[in-house]
């Protein structure tokens, strides 16, 4: 509601000043996204340079010292990178395993 005429008090609320985030590293959003297309095409090799391209913006990120953000991204990446790799290997020994039982039942 305004003031009545005359009044001395204020007609409104005070605003902050909006506080924005420092810009995101594009490395640590190129980390995320081949760390993703990881699980659809080629694993291993997206894994890896997936986390080679998060080392590289976690480096850009700690000498940037608060101008760049982005650190969120890079765990991100690296998380699903091993992830992703720990599932390939996993399917590759399971692969293995089965071709080793099915070759000893097979004399």
């Amino acid at each position: 509601w305004p003031a009545p005429p005359g009044s001395a008090y204020p007609t409104g609320y005070p605003t902050a000043s909006p506080v924005t985030a420092p810009p995101a590293d594009n490395t640590a959003a190129a980390a995320l996204l081949l760390a993703v297309m990881a699980w659809v095409w080629r694993p291993v090799v997206l894994g890896v340079a997936a986390l080679v391209l998060a080392r590289s913006a976690q480096r850009s990120i700690d000498a940037a010292r608060g101008a760049l953000g982005g650190q969120g991204m890079v765990t991100a990446a690296r998380v699903v990178a091993w992830a992703n790799i720990a599932v390939f290997g996993l399917a590759v020994f399971a692969g293995l395993a089965f071709l080793t039982v099915a070759a000893f039942r097979a004399r």
